[in-house]
């Protein structure tokens, strides 16, 4: 059975896969019911605070090997990028998500790719769904496109992060927010790492 040993990047050239692994990395901020101040994501890692609030990050928060920067020794290339929603939002919160944030993704001091939320789907969480009763109308939860990982816009050039290279996701503001309650927004980097293999 053959197998894959090289990748041809373009405007990198080729790429030997003996210590990249196809893997993700991930940070969260906390969206205020009023957010008008930029977030910046990437930034603190486990066990420090999380961006927009004052509780701090878990596992299930972040995973960032070193905040702020690549470690010495590893690289990324950045495949995709996913905007998530956390926990069950109503539509209402979604919609105005869509309507107020903007991100952006930076490497060192260039920003590599920036939009609205609905330019990064999130491939996965609860698709959304409506059902009315004689007495009234309940939302399920929703969530940034459709969940399904073919979703997930891919680049045509995925966006390298080099060794020890600073970099952050800022989730910006330009109109305030207007949600019922505050929300957990995941930046999730999907692509191929490099790093020693265990």
């Amino acid at each position: 059975m053959a197998s894959v040993r090289a990748i041809q990047v373009p405007g990198l050239g080729e790429i030997a896969l003996g210590d990249w692994v196809d893997d993700h990395m991930w940070g969260t901020a906390q969206i205020g019911t009023a957010q008008s101040a930029d977030l910046q994501v990437f930034t603190s890692g486990r066990g420090q605070q999380k961006p927009g609030t004052t509780s701090t990050n878990t596992d299930y928060d972040v995973f960032v090997p070193e905040p702020g920067r690549m470690p010495t020794g590893w690289e990324m290339l950045v495949f995709s990028i996913r905007l998530e929603v956390v926990a069950n939002i109503n539509n209402a919160d979604i919609l105005n998500l869509q309507q107020t944030l903007l991100h952006e993704f930076w490497i060192l001091s260039k920003c590599y790719s920036q939009g609205p939320m609905s330019f990064y789907p999130a491939g996965g969480g609860n698709a959304g769904a409506v059902s009315t009763t004689a007495n009234a109308t309940t939302t399920a939860s929703w969530t940034n496109g459709v969940p399904a990982q073919g979703a997930a816009k891919q680049f045509l050039v995925p966006h390298k992060i080099g060794s020890g290279e600073a970099f952050f996701s800022k989730i910006r503001f330009p109109t305030a927010a207007s949600l019922g309650s505050t929300r957990d927004v995941r930046v999730v980097l999907a692509g191929l790492i490099k790093r020693s293999v265990q």
